[in-house]
């Protein structure tokens, strides 16, 4: 054996050492400091991602009593999806507050592109172009027309898909998939959440060119509620009048469709509930939404811009 084989040898074998001593030690002396660390950003990192679950599937509006409970239930999940016993940080609740507010401007920072170019808003200040945005973001939030597919069905338009797997299906480690059974079927809460970031993408284009909104507390609450209400109010009648839920189909395509998006495959159904064709979907829907609208007030901030 060459001297210089010798010496790659021994420093192989040292290097292996080294790595075996680690791993016993991590194993009967707990783990290093610099393992406790990694663990520790780990569990805080799962806890975030939990909360913005909570947020896409319960609400992105939490009153300060959700917050509370959501603050003291997050921790327990990340443990347990990390495998890990650690005491919460004493900031937690801080950190959670930060996350509350980057996950709205997140979602309302990836829906404005798909409102701008799916909608056919046009930059430029000339009067006509003005005029064509002004008038097309008063037509969309007529009655929420901007909710609407093909022959007016509600809740088929492309956007609503698009901006699902924007928010939650980015890639294989998106939310949609690593939290698969809070957001299978999508959540009415989910839904809601995409229609009231649009109506404020919407409001953005409402003088003509495009002004900054945020997608906050005092003005998007009530969009929230008022779409969420709409959502449910249309299972229920859809229900009581023609027994069939028009949208629990709609919300498992939704589902599965973003997990395409991604390259997954799609979820194995596993529960029993009737699976209805699209042409019932559609005959359930027709007549029931434009009603419903027609019952409900405006929104208190239809116009958030001033």
């Amino acid at each position: 054996m060459t001297p210089r084989r010798l010496t790659q040898d021994i420093s192989r074998a040292r290097i292996s050492q080294t790595t075996s001593d680690r791993a016993r030690d991590a194993e009967f002396h707990g783990f290093s400091q610099e393992t406790y660390d990694e663990q520790l950003q780990h569990t805080i990192i799962a806890a975030e991602a939990t909360y913005r679950c909570y947020l896409s599937t319960k609400g992105p509006f939490p009153t300060h009593e959700q917050e509370l409970n959501w603050v003291k239930s997050v921790w327990p999940v990340a443990s347990t999806k990390t495998g890990t016993q650690f005491a919460p940080p004493s900031n937690l609740a801080e950190r959670l507050a930060a996350v509350c507010i980057r996950f709205r401007a997140d979602v309302k920072a990836k829906i404005a592109p798909l409102v701008e170019r799916i909608f056919e808003f046009e930059t430029g200040e000339s009067p006509e172009r003005l005029g064509r945005n002004t008038e097309r973001a008063r037509y969309l939030k007529t009655d929420a027309a901007f909710i609407n597919g093909e022959n007016g069905v509600p809740y088929q338009h492309p956007i609503i898909q698009q901006c699902i797997n924007v928010i939650w299906f980015g890639d294989r480690r998106g939310e949609g998939v690593m939290f698969s059974e809070e957001f299978y079927p999508i959540p009415y809460e989910a839904v809601a959440l995409v229609l009231a970031v649009i109506e404020c993408c919407l409001d953005e284009w409402s003088k003509g060119s495009r002004i900054e909104i945020p997608f906050a507390y005092e003005h998007y609450k009530e969009t929230h509620l008022y779409h969420l209400s709409a959502l449910k109010a249309l299972t229920l009648q859809g229900l009581n009048t023609r027994h069939c839920d028009p949208l629990h189909q709609l919300r498992r395509d939704l589902y599965d469709e973003g997990r395409r998006h991604t390259g997954v495959t799609p979820r194995v159904l596993t529960d029993s509930r009737q699976i209805w064709s699209q042409e019932r979907v559609n005959a359930a829907c027709e007549g029931l939404l434009p009603a419903w609208f027609a019952k409900l007030p405006p929104p208190s901030i239809t116009d958030a811009g001033n």
